[in-house]
């Protein structure tokens, strides 16, 4: 039966790559001008706005801070999502930062022995969305000219991951971990620590980097494709989205009636495309973790995200999408901007975390490591 499986698996993969390269090669000319603009996104954009963070997360787990966040907050996590302490560290930072910093702080998490292997996989399902940068600022603000609108689209992909997350722990409660042996680490950072996470937070940013690049090429010569075929806008947001979120939402922004451009905004958020997966894939690819759970809560989440956002139109304020006003001029440089200030913000504040939160688990352990419950 596994035969079988893995059989099927690669005919899939084996006809998709067959797809894919009919498609770059249908008109390379456009594929390799996306290409071009997958390297400026990565520049402007991708690295300075992940990277950083990357570096932060890995810290916040090597400092023991997700011990010291295990104290406070192993009840609340246990009654929501069914889950340790520990792991609050990985859908906190999922929140703060977007993905895929979330999964993998989930996966340094496993690695320094904090959680198990099937909290990671359950923490992978709602830890994960887009960032508040890139929703309030470059969708919000530079897309739709209505940084209220990416505020509303940021909390609503919050509750529908706590929603998912809520879900699972009444409907597939996990079983209590019991054997986790937490390696003893210091928190005192020193120079091959630091070294250690920068070095590995630079291969994760390469093999993100490596898939916008693959996505942006491959996404823009099927699109090309398709609107030579006459398809709707709607229908072209829908499966670019299917593929890559960036691009997907401008493409949505062009859809008519407004509000069915908003709507489809955030069903693209909500889901964030395979480029997204396979980044969190790529940063948390860890033996015996099954991402059959992720890819079924992601698209749960795309269809909470429309229909929260089609509720708020309809109930809560029906003036928004004529407060939303498509700037499809807007340059990239100028959304890069503005998501790096906010993403300027976001690491001064894990900043002031990372400083206070070991000092307290000093004083809280009296020595150099914290114990998890």
């Amino acid at each position: 039966m596994t035969k079988n499986k893995k059989g099927i698996s690669a005919l899939f993969f084996l006809i998709l790559a067959l797809c894919i390269f009919a498609v770059l090669i249908s008109d390379a000319d456009i594929a390799i001008g996306y290409m071009r603009k997958g390297l400026l996104l990565c520049a402007k954009v991708v690295v300075p706005s992940l990277f950083p963070f990357m570096v932060l997360s890995g810290l916040f787990v090597e400092l023991g801070c997700a011990d010291l966040l295990a104290r406070f907050l192993s009840r609340p996590m246990r009654f929501l999502f069914g889950i340790s302490g520990a792991g609050s560290a990985a859908p906190l930072m999922g929140a703060l930062c977007g993905f895929p910093i979330g999964a993998s702080t989930a996966h340094k998490l496993l690695d320094c022995g904090r959680i198990s292997r099937e909290e990671m996989t359950r923490l992978l399902t709602f830890s994960n969305i887009p960032g508040s940068a890139f929703l309030i600022s470059a969708v919000g603000s530079a897309l739709w000219s209505n940084p209220t609108f990416g505020t509303v689209l940021y909390v609503i992909q919050i509750l529908a991951a706590v929603i998912i997350g809520v879900f699972l722990r009444l409907v597939f409660p996990l079983k209590k971990s019991e054997n986790i042996s937490v390696k003893n680490e210091q928190t005192d950072i020193g120079i091959r620590t630091f070294s250690k996470v920068v070095s590995e937070s630079a291969i994760s940013m390469l093999n993100v980097c490596a898939l916008v690049l693959f996505f942006a090429s491959f996404v823009g010569a099927l699109v090309s494709m398709l609107e030579g075929f006459g398809i709707e806008q709607g229908t072209v947001a829908v499966i670019y989205g299917f593929f890559e979120m960036s691009g997907a939402v401008g493409e949505a922004a062009k859809v008519l009636p407004r509000e069915l451009g908003l709507v489809l905004t955030a069903l693209i958020c909500g889901w964030s495309g395979l480029s997204i997966h396979f980044q969190v894939i790529s940063v948390c690819s860890s033996d015996g973790v099954s991402f059959v759970p992720y890819f079924c809560a992601k698209a749960a989440q795309g269809i909470l995200s429309a229909l929260g956002m089609l509720f708020y139109i309809k109930v809560i304020d029906p003036s928004l999408p004529s407060l939303c006003v498509p700037a499809l001029a807007s340059s990239g440089a100028e959304e890069g901007s503005t998501a790096l200030a906010i993403a300027a913000n976001a690491v001064l504040m894990i900043g002031v975390i990372l400083y206070f939160l070991p000092r307290r688990a000093r004083k809280s352990c009296g020595h150099g490591t914290c114990r998890t419950k």
